[in-house]
Order: structure tokens, then sequence, then C-alpha cells
């Protein structure tokens, strides 16, 4: 299988390069194509489209631990890494995208702001299965287990639906300390809980904390700070169709329509 490897931390995090052994020892081709600097917090966004007519800068990389393997630092955002990828501009379109491994947890509300989530979500447009994959945050990170499992993972995907995307949580541990793989529900706080404006200076102070997991192994936080491995199946940009949204929506736009044209 012909793996992309990306992430938001930029092509030589050592995150990067764990999950990159790690895929080769089970066999996968890999080709590496990242961001040449941090760009965490990134989300899906691809930056401003419209001024890249000069095209994207980009540079070949060299992964340490696997000097073999084509790699490119890329002047762009994890995902228009992924979405320049999958539209060819690295040689043939990957069979599967993965992503990470990030420094820090991705759980709760705050993956909709990640830029680990945010590019496996983009190969979803084009039905490729991806895998964000993420370790508990440390100051000297265990890769082993969130490598490990990472590429044991995506080898098995390809029996799910085509686009599956999954956000996988691992502890800071070796894979032996880690107690199992579960699935966990999306936490319902994020990473930030508190903003506060200084007019004065005109700042704003973020309170950035970790989440306080709920008891029980139900969320994707909990499930990490009780020592198990979590995963969650996640989608992207996907149109709402629930039915009484859309018996309640038309009256609204009629009478939107109705009342600008009144204004001309």
């Amino acid at each position: 299988m012909r793996v992309l490897v990306t992430n938001d931390d930029g092509v030589y995090a050592p995150g990067l390069s764990a999950l990159v052994v790690a895929l080769l020892e089970v066999g996968h081709e890999v080709i590496v194509v990242a961001p040449l600097g941090e760009a965490s917090g990134a989300g899906a966004g691809v930056g401003p489209v419209h001024d890249m007519g000069n095209g994207i800068a980009f540079e070949p990389a060299t992964i340490k631990a696997a000097p073999s393997v084509p790699a490119y630092g890329v002047d762009a955002l994890p995902a228009l890494a992924v979405l320049t990828t999958c539209l060819g501009g690295f040689g043939p379109r990957p069979d599967a995208v993965v992503s990470g491994i990030n420094r820090g947890l991705n759980t709760g509300r705050s993956v909709m702001h990640s830029g680990t989530v945010g590019a496996a979500l983009t190969a979803q447009h084009f039905k490729i299965p991806a895998l964000a994959v993420s370790c508990e945050w440390s100051l000297d990170p265990t890769w082993e287990a969130s490598a490990i499992l990472g590429a044991q993972l995506i080898g098995l995907m390809e029996s799910l639906p085509l686009g599956t995307v999954l956000n996988l949580n691992v502890p800071s541990r070796k894979l032996a300390d880690v107690l199992g793989v579960r699935i966990g529900s999306l936490g319902s706080t994020g990473l930030i809980r508190t903003a506060t404006a200084e007019h004065e200076l005109r700042t704003l102070s973020l309170d950035v904390t970790s989440e306080q997991p709920p008891p029980g192994l139900k969320t994707d936080v909990g499930l990490v700070e009780s020592g198990y491995a979590s995963v969650t199946a996640i989608v992207g940009v996907r149109q709402d169709e629930n039915p009484d949204l859309q018996a309640g929506l038309m009256p609204v736009l009629q009478e939107a329509w109705l009342k600008s044209k009144l204004r001309v």
C-alpha cells in the first residue's frame, strides 16, 4: 500500500519519523509530504489559494531514520500538502493517508481546529482512507505505541467504507503498557476554555487547559487518561439532512427573500 505521511508539526518532527519507520516495518510504501515548519491549529485550511499563482514552494527532505523514503517539505498547510499529493503533485495518488504523530492529543471539540485531523479529513474528499494519530503530550513522548498501532490500523482500513477517517489518540507509553484500544466518543469540551480581551493592551488572553475526563471510559480523552488507545470515526463537511431542519428552512428562506426584495 502506498501511504502518504504528513503532519502539522513539520517534516522533521520526531513523531513523523517514528510513524514512517513503523509503516516501513510492516511493508508499506511510504512518501512524506509535510509542512516545512509548525502548522498546529491549521484545521483543514489551505491558505489563500488565489495568491498561489506562482506555485507552492517545496524542497526535498531527508528523514534521518529512513533516508531512502522520498520526502518533501512544502511551504503549505497540512491539508494543502494532502490535497496536492492526492492530485498527483508528488507521483501516483496514495492509497491511504496517515497524519501524525502529533505531540499532544486531538480529542473532543479541539479536533475541528487540528491540523493533524484536518489533513486526514482532506483525504476523505478523494475517498481515500485516512488516519490521524496523536500521542499524549509529554516533554519527551514515547512514540512506540502510537507508531506501531497506527501502522497496523491503516493497513486494515481497506475493509472499511471508502473515505473512512479515524482519529487515533494514544497514551505516551510503550505498547506493552497500553491497556488496549477502544472506540471513544468525542469529548464535550475542547482545549481552550476562556478568552479575555485586554482592550488597553489590545491583546487576547486564552486559557489553554487540558480537558478533565468525565468518569468512565466513553470519551476519547477519558479512555486515554485511563490507559487505553481511543479511536473515533469522524467526517468532514456534510450536508445536514435533518428532516426538521429541512422542513423549517424553506419558510425562513422565503421570508428572507421577500424582505430583501422590499429593500430594493
